[in-house]
């Protein structure tokens, strides 16, 4: 990580970076959540979300996933939150009757205990380190309703010890923080939210256009 990068920068790099890239990343990773996630979204969490609860996507992003909420359960109500401009002009102009609002994790305007469902997709892995990827979770947990859930997917090391890995989006760093499944499930635990299913580790093999990506996800499927 940039030793003389403070935290609160490294987080608007990030939303720069999605906002400069709103386009290409809706693009690729459209076609990573059409070919790797929609299904374990579909079949693993959304039946688990209480018929007419609220749902809220931390890390909406273009709102992929919040389209496939829209068709697969038409009864929740939902809420994407992002914290690039550019991808949340995408989102609305993708579900122009949707609520969406200009946010950055760690921390979260949103009451208490009140979503019975959570989506967290690709987010926690560009906090800044170990300390604010707890903080993050401890958030996530605490605007999740007793008995609701939650899809946490975050790119992690394998290496058996967290790592910091940089990117290079239309000439821009991006930094992220992988941490070890183990560090997840701990800090998940911590915070009060259980196992629904054994976390999937999962590889990203190819990007769309045959390049090669070899990053690792984990997922977590989670009950408060």
């Amino acid at each position: 990580m940039k030793k003389n990068m403070k935290k609160k920068d490294m987080r608007q790099q990030v939303a720069h970076v999605y906002d400069i890239s709103a386009n290409q990343y809706k693009e690729e990773w459209g076609a990573y959540w059409e070919r790797l996630d929609k299904g374990k979204f579909n079949g693993l969490f959304l039946p688990n979300v209480r018929p007419f609860g609220k749902l809220v996507d931390v890390g909406c992003g273009a709102g992929v996933q919040l389209l496939t909420v829209q068709k697969e359960r038409p009864d929740l109500s939902f809420l994407g939150i992002d914290g690039s401009s550019g991808q949340l002009t995408l989102a609305r102009k993708a579900l122009p009757n949707g609520q969406f609002q200009e946010e950055l994790l760690p921390s979260l305007s949103l009451p208490d205990s009140y979503f019975d469902g959570l989506v967290c997709r690709h987010v926690l892995h560009h906090l800044t380190d170990a300390e604010q990827i707890k903080q993050g979770i401890e958030e996530l947990a605490r605007v999740l309703s007793d008995g609701g859930v939650a899809y946490v997917s975050s790119h992690i090391s394998e290496k058996g010890t967290e790592m910091d890995m940089m990117y290079l989006f239309e000439g821009e760093e991006l930094w992220m923080k992988l941490l070890t499944p183990m560090q997840y499930s701990d800090m998940f635990a911590w915070a009060g939210l259980r196992n629904i299913i054994e976390p999937k580790i999962y590889s990203r093999l190819e990007k769309p256009g045959g390049e090669s990506n070899k990053n690792s996800d984990v997922l977590f499927i989670l009950q408060k």
